[in-house]
């Protein structure tokens, strides 16, 4: 990676030189987390001896199967005790699996609030209001791809995709949910998406809790109205999903979707207006919005063309470039995705490619475009490459309107070879499509495809997929023309998807979008200003949307989300939303008030009915005896709804996804 990275300076504060805080905003949500910390200590400290969850080397923990259970009693070869979560939280099953895993100088060094760097990096520590401190072989040749016929809906395509995916044997892949055919016939039979297990209400709930950003009450019943398929197939055409919570968002932040020009023209030059409504437009997003998995599909695409919101390089054009590339291509392919973004101002901007000329090339934006946007560094390019890709960027530069322009007496019109690319000298004029076609063809390339499924992977499956099951995806990506829908389709198709239990943990910004969803919040009852104190709570576990400082996006691993100041700021979180406790945000009104005791139901009963109505999974064991410990440290006639809800999110089945 380059050495000069493309993001602002961030001061030893932690701070963006510029960044105007709101004091009144940090402080009133400041003054709730600490608040919260110490009205909680005392109750889940009580409580703190009580219990203890302790878990397995293996992180399919959630798979309570009957083959499972009864090998519980067998011996183990290591166990490890966890923090004793009936009353005070737990880093969660998984996250404790990798923290085991880990050397004991690393898991010492997990005990901040952001997400640990990968690959070896340091730690990351979060101020409160969110700003973080800063860190300083041989190609394949690439296939030709068959296209999708223009105009077709990706479910039209030839089936035989569906036989060459994913479709790992079943002798090597078991379903833990009744199987069904392959044709999708069932219930609710759907043209889109062939799913290879039954529509029962534990696959409906793997589904949901997968996507990562909760259920509710709204979410079962579309799904009880859709059946499993039909609510997916719904989901992966978002265009003609109704989405209130999408149009609501953009009004509330109006500057968050704008084009560069009309960005320009609403606020005054350098003005960080418009990147804090991007932010909070992106987290409203997760919040509210119908469209969960274009949500989650596209979070992943940011994530790997990724800008730092706010950067005073993007002021006028962060919205525009979640709009206009990421959003617009989310389901489209990814080469037009990865065109398009090596044409616009914000990536340009950022990795200083605006000033790339012939003769004074900036190797940036050329050296990122190979390691972290098409085919990675296992591809084999040497640093001759490297400037040669930067190279074919230059003359790629941004007028005085803010809006792209290509300067052709400014392009390196040099001959080229890189990855089995190449291309003469060539005149000044053609730079821009030279240029358009190499950054394709990087696009198309077998490496590429291979990175694309991964992260695809890795965000849908476990942190680690086989290679049997890149080897499937890649093969679909290429064979759709890098048709990312195609690849989606592709995961839930598989066996692999749905086999794939407890291996993976909700980030930050999925446990806060999965709470509100979970305890139902009336949109129509929140306050636009509320979502900004939600982003400043993120800040404080290191995942405020848009936010990391470095190029390669935010991990998506467990083993960089299991430090146990974050898991303080997440307990702290749940009470907070439970309780009502944010500025702006209500209680879940309605939701709490069905999980209020009935006057003749048992503690174990009432304790099982919170779990099952909050937690998009069935509570394990686990979770229903630490919730019950907590009650019995309590006064017989107490039952304390708030602080067993807030409980319920606190467990392990609440983290795993």
């Amino acid at each position: 990676m380059s050495s000069r990275l493309g993001g602002d300076q961030i001061g030893a504060d932690g701070a963006h030189p510029g960044d105007v805080r709101d004091p009144t905003r940090a402080g009133d949500a400041e003054e709730a987390v600490s608040g919260e910390l110490r009205s909680t200590r005392k109750a889940r400290l009580a409580s703190e001896q009580l219990t203890a969850a302790v878990v397995d080397e293996s992180p399919a923990v959630v798979d309570e199967s009957p083959a499972v259970k009864d090998q519980a009693d067998e011996p183990r070869p290591r166990r490890r005790a966890l923090l004793a979560w009936g009353a005070t939280g737990i880093a969660g099953a998984l996250g404790a699996w990798a923290l085991a895993s880990r050397p004991p100088e690393e898991s010492e060094a997990a005990a901040g609030t952001g997400p640990v760097r990968p690959r070896g990096g340091e730690s990351r520590k979060a101020s409160f209001d969110g700003t973080e401190g800063a860190e300083s072989g041989s190609p394949t040749p690439t296939p030709t791809p068959t296209p999708v016929s223009p105009g077709r809906h990706p479910f039209d395509r030839d089936r035989s995709l569906v036989e060459a995916g994913p479709r790992t044997p079943a002798s090597r892949v078991d379903l833990p949910f009744e199987s069904a055919p392959v044709d999708g016939t069932g219930p609710h039979p759907a043209d889109g998406v062939q799913l290879p297990v039954a529509d029962t209400r534990a696959a409906r709930l793997h589904l949901l809790n997968r996507i990562g950003i909760g259920a509710g009450k709204t979410v079962l019943a579309e799904m009880e109205e859709l059946g499993l398929a039909g609510w997916l197939s719904v989901q992966l055409d978002p265009v003609n999903l109704e989405d209130a919570g999408e149009s609501k968002a953009r009004s509330w932040f109006p500057l968050g979707s704008m084009d560069i020009a009309t960005t320009r023209r609403s606020i005054p030059e350098f003005s960080w207006d418009a990147m804090g409504q991007v932010r909070d437009l992106y987290l409203a997003r997760f919040l509210f919005s119908r469209r969960q998995v274009f949500t989650v599909v596209a979070d992943v695409f940011h994530n790997l063309l990724h800008v730092t919101v706010p950067s005073e390089r993007v002021w006028d054009s962060a919205g525009d470039f979640v709009e206009n590339v990421i959003r617009h291509h989310a389901y489209g392919r990814y080469a037009d995705m990865l065109r398009d973004a090596m044409r616009h101002p914000a990536m340009l901007r950022f990795f200083d490619n605006a000033s790339s000329r012939r003769g004074a090339v900036n190797e940036n934006l050329g050296r990122e475009l190979l390691e972290l946007h098409s085919v990675g560094t296992g591809a084999g390019y040497s640093e001759d490459e490297v400037v040669a890709s930067a190279g074919m960027l230059t003359g790629r530069t941004i007028d005085g309107h803010g809006a792209f322009a290509f300067v052709p007496d400014d392009h390196s019109t040099d001959a080229v070879e890189v990855l089995g690319f190449s291309e003469s000298r060539h005149g000044a004029q053609s730079g821009l499509e030279v240029g358009d076609r190499y950054v394709e063809y990087l696009a198309r390339h077998p490496s590429t495809a291979r990175m694309i499924a991964s992260k695809l992977a890795v965000r849908f499956v476990s942190d680690d997929p086989t290679p049997e099951l890149l080897d499937a995806l890649a093969e679909v990506y290429t064979r759709n023309d890098t048709s990312i829908l195609a690849v989606v389709v592709a995961i839930f198709e598989s066996r692999e998807f749905w086999s794939s239990l407890g291996t993976k943990i909700r980030r930050p910004l999925e446990d806060v979008a999965s709470t509100v969803r979970s305890l139902g919040l009336p949109m129509d009852d929140v306050a636009p200003s509320a979502i900004g104190g939600l982003g400043w709570v993120l800040g404080a576990m290191g995942h405020q949307p848009l936010r990391w400082d470095r190029p390669d996006g935010y991990p998506d691993v467990a083993a960089a989300w299991n430090s146990s100041g974050q898991m303080i700021a997440r307990w702290n979180m749940h009470r907070a939303l439970v309780s009502g406790k944010y500025p702006g945000l209500p209680r879940g009104e309605s939701v709490l008030a069905e999980l209020r005791p009935d006057a003749d139901e048992g503690k174990e009963e009432w304790v099982q009915r919170i779990a099952e109505t909050l937690l998009t999974t069935s509570p394990g064991e686990s979770t229903i005896q630490g919730m019950l410990a907590f009650l019995d440290g309590l006064e017989p006639e107490s039952r304390h709804l708030e602080e067993v809800a807030a409980l319920a999110f606190d467990s392990p089945s609440h983290l795993i996804r």
